[in-house]
């Protein structure tokens, strides 16, 4: 799957003592951004709205690094201009059939 999709296939740090270093953190930075407070909405639609704007909210948002400040729209943009497209066929990791029912007589 790595050949095909062209990426590294490592994914855990096996210097540490756990297989997902940032999982929790990051889970927990985007529930406080997202949904605290708890959005009151009526339906999924205004849901879709809240979110949208506050995803542009934070796009534009600038982050201060150690080599120049820049907004996350921007870095955004700098790493689609890098990427490579997914390729045009699928890779399933297992072959798929259907089974076939064979029910005996009685």
């Amino acid at each position: 799957m790595a050949s095909h999709y062209i990426f590294s296939a490592n994914f855990w740090m096996p210097a540490r003592g756990n297989n997902k270093p940032n999982a929790e953190g990051t889970a927990e930075a985007m529930q406080k951004r997202f949904a605290i407070p708890v959005p009151y909405i009526t339906n999924l639609d205004e849901l879709n709205a809240l979110f949208h704007k506050r995803c542009e909210v934070k796009r534009n948002r600038v982050v201060q690094s150690l080599l120049d400040p820049f907004t996350i729209k921007d870095r955004l943009a700098d790493n689609l201009a890098t990427t490579i497209p997914l390729p045009k066929h699928r890779f399933d990791l297992a072959p798929r059939s259907s089974g076939k029912e064979n029910h005996p007589k009685m």
